[in-house]
């Protein structure tokens, strides 16, 4: 019996992707795929060529916010929903992390130099006039409703960021 195999929904030449575990997570998208991102960025500037970025089918607006910060363009970020695509050159950066050596305790954490870029490239992108719409705004999001790692202490936490002026 010969398996039967779904044709490709879609071809690239040069492609990376960035959907995968934890993906459409806040923390995640920021400390592990923006930083191979960039990483990608300034390769595919030496070599001269234009990868496309495969990203989640469903993404939330801070991720795509964050890839117009970076100055992806529209027309290099595709949205993956999980089925075949042909891809001639499939582009696979590395996590950016601090080893033993610099974190003994940890094992390894997430690069600061990697979070750091990521943040650097952002900031230097957002408008003057986002900028001074967004100055001395303070943001607390909460765990509430969440099944892990919730704040046991939430209402004395909030009472005492309300009087620092959080929202």
């Amino acid at each position: 019996v010969i398996p039967r195999y779904r044709p490709a929904s879609a071809e690239y030449d040069v492609a990376v992707s960035l959907a995968g575990p934890w993906s459409d997570q806040f923390f995640h998208w920021f400390v592990e795929y923006l930083p191979r991102l960039i990483a990608v960025e300034a390769y595919a500037g030496k070599l001269d060529i234009d990868p496309v970025y495969l990203v989640p089918t469903d993404r939330p607006n801070w991720m795509s916010r964050s890839l117009e910060l970076l100055h992806i363009p529209d027309n290099r970020i595709f949205s993956w929903k999980g089925g075949r695509v042909q891809v001639q050159q499939l582009l696979v950066p590395s996590l950016w992390r601090d080893t033993e050596s610099t974190a003994p305790e940890e094992g390894y954490v997430h690069s600061p130099r990697g979070i750091s870029e990521v943040a650097t490239r952002m900031r230097n992108n957002v408008s003057d006039a986002e900028r001074r719409d967004r100055v001395g705004t303070r943001i607390y999001i909460s765990r509430s409703g969440e099944s892990t790692r919730q704040v046991v202490n939430e209402d004395e936490l909030r009472s005492t960021l309300d009087a620092y002026g959080f929202d």
